[in-house]
């Protein structure tokens, strides 16, 4: 499965949120956060606009979450027909040949195991991109990581932010975005 590099969403360049005055996204990001930790409703917060904003934004180019190809699917179904085919094909002695036969039995071994792992039950990912999103936005808010000082050794706390304007992804040939991509710079002391 290929991807492909679409670049910066152009939408994501310059976002000004209701309310925001003259803070900055990374404030008005640190403000709501704040205030729906401290109990206030995410539903129609600067965060809530925001993600709303990212969501519209790749939603418009065509882009859908990752795993979306496979919503409404019986998976296990398929997995159990695909199965049912290449066992016909082993156990046909007349039909086809030895080679054949035998090249099917590694195909049906591997099919047997994605079905007794249980891949058919696994939970899709976040079909409605909330997580990924919701996440992403999060991180514009200044927020501590820790990072290894090359020169001690030691970890040591650093803040970083995300940048939403240098947010871009990757799709796949489904049109699935398989990779998010943005910047998250330290945020350096004034």
């Amino acid at each position: 499965m290929g991807r492909r590099d679409q670049g910066i969403s152009r939408a994501l360049q310059d976002i000004k949120l209701s309310g925001m005055g003259t803070a900055t996204l990374s404030e008005a990001v640190e403000s709501a956060t704040a205030d729906i930790l401290a109990g206030a409703d995410f539903e129609g917060s600067a965060l809530d606009e925001l993600c709303s904003i990212v969501h519209t934004a790749y939603d418009d180019l065509g882009f859908k979450p990752n795993g979306y190809h496979l919503v409404g699917r019986d998976v296990e179904t398929e997995l159990m027909a695909g199965r049912e085919s290449l066992v016909a094909i082993r156990d046909d002695i007349e039909g086809h040949d030895a080679a054949l036969r035998a090249a099917v039995v590694p195909e049906i071994a591997r099919i047997e195991t994605r079905i007794t792992a249980g891949e058919h039950l696994k939970a899709l990912r976040d079909p409605d991109w909330g997580a990924d999103i919701v996440e992403l936005i999060a991180r514009i808010a200044p927020h501590p990581i820790l990072v290894l000082d090359r020169d001690t050794g030691l970890y040591i706390v650093q803040m970083q932010t995300l940048k939403i304007e240098t947010l871009s992804v990757e799709i796949d040939d489904y049109g699935e975005i398989c990779v998010w991509k943005y910047s998250e710079p330290p945020v350096l002391e004034s």
